[in-house]
Order: C-alpha cells, then sequence, then structure tokens
C-alpha cells in the first residue's frame, strides 16, 4: 500500500501529461514500444495497487493527468485515425494495445473500448 500511495505524486504526475501524452516515451526512438509499454506498466500497477484499496483506474491529478488520459490519448493512433509523428526506428504492429483495449474496456466500465 506504500508504494501505490506514492503512484500518483511520483509516477502519474511526473510521467503523463494532463493531455495524456507521455513526453519521456515520446523523446525515445522507439517512442510507440515505449507508450504502449509505460501504458501496460502503469495498468499493471493500477491493477495490483487495488488490492491494497488504492485507486489508480480513477485517479486523476489536480490538473488532469491520469492512467485513462494516457490510453485515450493512444487510441486514436492505434485506431488509425491519427499519424504517428514521433521517432520509431523500428517496425511496430498497434496490435500490441489490444489487450489494453480489452482491459480499459473492463477497468473504466467502457464497452466502447471493445
Amino acid at each position: 500500500k506504500e508504494i501505490a500511495d506514492m503512484v500518483p505524486d511520483k509516477r502519474i504526475k511526473v510521467e503523463i501529461k494532463p493531455d495524456g501524452q507521455m513526453p519521456m516515451e515520446e523523446a525515445r526512438t522507439k517512442s510507440k514500444s515505449y507508450c504502449t509499454f509505460n501504458l501496460r506498466a502503469f495498468f499493471n500497477l493500477a491493477r495490483v495497487s487495488s488490492y491494497s484499496g488504492v485507486d489508480l483506474w480513477n485517479y486523476s491529478t489536480s490538473e488532469g493527468s491520469s492512467i485513462r488520459k494516457a490510453f485515450d490519448w493512444m487510441v486514436p493512433f492505434a485506431l488509425g485515425k491519427k499519424t504517428w509523428t514521433f521517432k520509431q526506428i523500428e517496425p511496430y504492429s498497434w496490435g500490441e494495445m489490444f489487450e489494453l483495449f480489452r482491459r480499459a474496456s473492463i477497468e473504466f466500465k467502457e464497452p466502447e473500448y471493445e
């Protein structure tokens, strides 16, 4: 629980902007891969934290940064509605996001993500 309680200030506030962007991951040479990895790590952290009574799924900083905002920011790219403009030096399949869509539909109670 101690570690889960630190996540909002030490991770979400630092790694996710209010619009959902993840600038530290976007600056990498494999930005799609790292943004997806980071989002998956946040999903895993939120799930584990829920066992200790910490709700990271619905947490939002005072500025508006949240795991859901990060997911929602990635959705139009994964669905091909927006073009990724950050560096990606090796092939990447948006299929890596499919698992996160399923998990998001359950955790955010949003059937539209299915």
